[in-house]
């Protein structure tokens, strides 16, 4: 009779994270977070300059880096 686990690794121990995975971890989760914000997207098209008008303020911009 062959066993469920036949094939499978039964001595794996696991282990918990070094408190080194866990700061760079951390610090990476933190910076994501708080880069975020660069990314929130807002209405409005795009001209073929790649500008738009900002209804909400009566400004206008332009995206892209050129």
């Amino acid at each position: 009779m062959a066993s469920r686990h036949a094939g499978r690794s039964t001595d794996w121990t696991g282990g918990s994270m070094s408190r080194g995975s866990k700061v760079v971890l951390g610090l990476g989760a933190v910076a994501a977070l708080m880069c975020s914000h660069l990314a929130w997207a807002h209405p409005g098209r795009t001209n073929s300059s790649g500008c738009h008008n900002v209804r909400a303020t009566g400004g206008y911009h332009c995206h892209g880096g050129g």
